[in-house]
């Protein structure tokens, strides 16, 4: 699939795709490095138990409101 992707090239940009798929590596590789960081982190015991609980249960915490389009300018 790699080699496909080199020699394919794009008829808008006119660029390898290697270079719009590709990104997808380097997002792996960043995503290995946060997750191996947090698991480095849960096993050393150095993680707190707000960082492992990200789910909110309760009707007492108030919610973020949207915010309409047109206030946004």
């Amino acid at each position: 699939m790699h080699e496909l992707q080199v020699t394919n090239v794009s008829p808008v940009v006119g660029i390898s795709m290697i270079w719009v798929y590709g990104v997808g590596y380097v997002v792996a590789v960043v995503m290995a490095l946060f997750n191996l960081s947090v698991l480095f982190r849960l096993v050393t015991g150095k993680l707190s138990d707000d960082e492992l609980v990200q789910v909110v249960d309760s009707e007492d915490v108030p919610h973020a409101t949207p915010v309409a389009e047109g206030a946004a300018r």
